[in-house]
């Protein structure tokens, strides 16, 4: 195990296995999830243009990788409750930008990143409790680097912000 932090800045695979105490199979993983679902958020929300070859990487990823990697298969009961819980908080998030009630976009703004239990929970797997304890400030800090003011700034471009 690496007794040192982790640096995440971009979610490249070389950090995601640090993430993952060197268990290249569950870096794999990460690295190729987290890929997914910020791709497809971006096509949700239209704030770049994607590209065909992003799109079949995406497809390649979902459709073939994930499924067949050996972590993802040993730890699929562990993992898919925290892909689905993601998977429907990142909707919700779609809803509440959507809806702008009183504190909506605070809201919103923690649930888009929620796949961040997905990290914490490989680590976890990975490198046991006092590991992810260790860890979780960096990996929250990863999942909200792109700060508040930021956010609602690209939901300006959006057009779902006033």
């Amino acid at each position: 195990m690496l007794n040192t932090l982790p640096v995440l800045q971009s979610g490249t695979y070389e950090e995601f296995l640090q993430v993952c105490c060197g268990h290249a199979p569950a870096a794999d993983f990460l690295h190729k999830m987290i890929f997914s679902l910020h791709f497809f958020d971006d096509c949700m929300d239209g704030d770049r243009e994607v590209h065909q070859l992003e799109i079949y990487q995406a497809l390649q990823y979902v459709m073939v990788d994930i499924p067949s990697n050996p972590f993802y298969q040993d730890n699929f009961a562990a993992l898919n409750s925290d892909l689905q819980t993601a998977i429907i908080n990142w909707r919700v998030a779609n809803e509440l930008e959507e809806a702008q009630g009183a504190n909506d976009l605070g809201i919103a703004f923690i649930c888009r990143s929620e796949y961040v239990n997905l990290i914490l929970k490989t680590a976890l797997l990975c490198g046991g409790p006092d590991w992810v304890a260790k860890i979780a400030p960096t990996v929250r800090r990863f999942a909200h680097s792109e700060g508040f003011a930021n956010y609602l700034e690209s939901l300006k471009h959006e057009r779902r912000a006033p």
